[in-house]
């Protein structure tokens, strides 16, 4: 993590290698502060506060950011990248991720069809616009329990 992802898929390939993340690792990856958010006995949330989106040089824009950090099982992490700009087609995804699965089919009322990745720590998910334009909407990271 020495140098700023200047790309979504430098971003994702940094985000993966660091998997489990810290809000300290993912700060310093995003060059950005995260805020305490509905925190609970079990989970420490954390998200980029208003208007702090961040902007990457491949015209995506990281608007929001939701990191989850169990208390107990520091490891136990989940991330979700929320993106917008740019489009970026399932034909894009599978093409840099080529064993991507389908794991959410499209569904009436749900606005996204969800893939994803296993790794070994967990798996990585992509999430797709059911809507036209059908555009990435979301980049996650999911640590086993």
């Amino acid at each position: 993590m020495d140098s700023t992802p200047t790309t979504i898929w430098q971003l994702s390939q940094t985000l993966k290698d660091a998997m489990p993340i810290s809000k300290t690792q993912l700060e310093r990856v995003l060059g950005t502060k995260l805020v305490d958010g509905n925190t609970n006995e079990y989970v420490q949330f954390w998200k980029n506060s208003a208007g702090s989106a961040v902007q990457l040089e491949d015209g995506i824009e990281v608007s929001r950011i939701d990191l989850r950090i169990h208390r107990t099982y520091r490891d136990r992490v989940s991330l979700g990248l929320y993106i917008q700009g740019k489009c970026i087609s399932l034909q894009e995804v599978r093409a840099r991720y080529p064993d991507m699965q389908l794991r959410y089919p499209p569904r009436p009322g749900i606005t996204f069809t969800g893939y994803a990745v296993d790794t070994p720590w967990g798996e990585m998910n992509f999430s797709i616009s059911n809507e036209e334009p059908r555009c990435l909407v979301s980049v996650g990271f999911g640590t086993n329990p």
